[in-house]
């Protein structure tokens, strides 16, 4: 019953934590996203764009890590939060305390050289 009950306040906590790092990405997105104004001259024209191309990658890997936070969260929905994406078995709890978007063990993540 102990068992049961931890259990259950590990996921509330996880999906506290992964709510709340949604919104941040989120939050991030809209700053990165938005396209800087610095004039109209030439040289301010292209500081405008020299800066836009510095978030490109940025953006990239925030709309990366907002996937994979919603699908934690799907995965939460429908039960297999903690089951490996790979080989089915159970996402060990400190992954997932370290990286709560975890979709893999490590075992299967080392195995595939992604680290996430």
């Amino acid at each position: 019953m102990l068992k049961k009950i931890a259990e259950k306040l590990f996921l509330i906590k996880q999906k506290s934590q992964l709510s709340k790092e949604k919104k941040r990405v989120e939050n991030e997105l809209k700053i990165i996203e938005k396209f800087p104004s610095y004039g109209e001259k030439e040289e301010e024209n292209a500081q405008e764009v020299e800066e836009f191309e510095g978030y490109l990658g940025l953006r990239s890997g925030a709309r990366n890590l907002k996937a994979q936070i919603e699908k934690a969260l799907i995965k939460m929905q429908k039960g297999t939060y903690e089951k490996c994406d790979i080989c089915k078995g159970q996402i060990e709890h400190g992954r997932l305390e370290a990286f709560p978007a975890a979709a893999t063990c490590v075992g299967c993540s080392r195995k595939n050289g992604n680290g996430k």
